[in-house]
């Protein structure tokens, strides 16, 4: 009997994790480019973000650009809608961002984005200019 009870249970248990599973498609994607500053400048180790419209397997990808400005992100998600964001400077990934909306107004150096562009199953790469305030 304790055998019996055991079996179904376990078949259960699979079936329902195969159930919960997600049939979504996840794909590779690669976003680069080069970061622009003050004049066709490119700053050292800006830090590039990609943000989607919700955070990508729950984390906000990042990356420093070399010297030339250039970078390059690679990560796996859903399709979506993203952007990149900069800042000049090396922020070890960190956002930076204020707390209220009158902070914000008193940062020194804001974040630069790019129009939204869509990441889906044909298009997989994304090659952008980013130039920064």
């Amino acid at each position: 009997m304790k055998y019996k009870t055991s079996t179904i249970l376990i078949v259960l248990c699979l079936t329902a994790a195969l159930a919960t599973q997600s049939n979504d498609a996840r794909y590779s994607f690669r976003v680069s480019g080069k970061v622009i500053f003050r004049k066709n400048q490119s700053p050292a180790g800006a830090t590039v973000y990609v943000m989607g419209t919700r955070p990508i397997n729950g984390r906000i990808p990042w990356v420093h650009a070399a010297k030339d400005g250039t970078f390059s992100i690679e990560f796996s998600d859903l399709p979506d809608d993203f952007r990149l964001c900069a800042h000049p400077g090396e922020t070890g990934g960190l956002l930076p961002l204020a707390r209220t909306p009158h902070d914000a107004n008193k940062m020194a150096i804001k974040l630069s984005c790019t129009k939204d562009f869509r990441l889906d199953r044909d298009h997989r790469d994304e090659r952008v200019e980013l130039k920064l305030k």
